[in-house]
């Protein structure tokens, strides 16, 4: 068993210079060592294609779990108790969707191929002189033998993560998150360093307004003025950043 305790999380917090730490919750799924019943199994396609290797399904309802696909976009969650769940698709930056899935007692269900229409990406700079003040937010990311785990607080307030083998592969990612509204809708977006940011499943459309946030919605530097066209399976890169 793997313990990260709380300040250990602070300290990474201070280091990179940032406020808070969360985690998404779409992207970081607990799996917990509870068994089922049931065996479900699927395939994504995409419209257009893309490589489907290592795309990451979440399965949330009763009890949540999580897996990732192989090459032809094929999953299977093995063990899964009965009840109705919300099958989350996930794969950067363009695809992204939920389907909802009823698992009957003792079954090997395969529920075919889930169709998805990819979602595009707008990437670009923010100005040098504005990066300092920019509310950003860490997300932290464990990966157990490739599939992503979120660390759940014990009685004690300690974080801990359940191994099924000693021998498991182990990463830790953190990116600084900060939110970009586009047309005065709200979307997560990364941040590097020197302030190159994309914000990833932006449903594809024309847009006319893209600003990041400051310390309020209404406190917002612009970084665009006029339209600008966003298509499923590619990234717009910004050509001015605004003032």
């Amino acid at each position: 068993m793997i313990f990260l305790k709380a300040r250990h999380l602070a300290f990474l917090a201070f280091c990179l210079t940032v406020i808070f730490i969360t985690g998404c919750e779409f992207d970081n799924p607990y799996v917990p060592g509870s068994a089922g019943s049931s065996k479900l199994t699927g395939r994504v396609v995409t419209d257009p294609t893309m490589d489907l290797t290592g795309v990451e399904i979440f399965l949330r309802g009763p009890d949540s779990f999580a897996a990732v696909t192989k090459a032809d976009g094929s999953f299977q969650f093995l063990d899964i108790p009965p009840g109705d769940y919300s099958l989350n698709v996930q794969k950067k930056p363009y695809l992204q969707d939920s389907f909802p899935v009823s698992v009957r007692k003792s079954t090997d269900e395969n529920i075919g191929e889930l169709s998805i229409k990819l979602k595009g990406a707008i990437a670009g700079i923010i100005p040098d002189d504005k990066v300092a003040i920019i509310h950003g937010e860490v997300e932290v990311v464990v990966y157990i033998d490739g599939v992503p785990f979120v660390p759940q607080p014990d009685s004690t307030g300690d974080l801990t993560i359940d191994l099924s083998s000693t021998e498991s592969t182990i990463s830790i990612q953190a990116a600084t998150k900060i939110t970009v509204y586009i047309d005065n809708v709200p979307f997560s977006a990364t941040v590097q360093d020197e302030g190159d940011f994309i914000v990833e499943f932006v449903p594809p459309g024309i847009y006319n307004d893209v600003r990041v946030k400051h310390n309020s919605k209404e406190n917002a530097i612009p970084l665009i003025s006029g339209p600008i066209v966003v298509k499923g399976g590619q990234t717009r890169f910004l050509a001015s950043t605004g003032n």
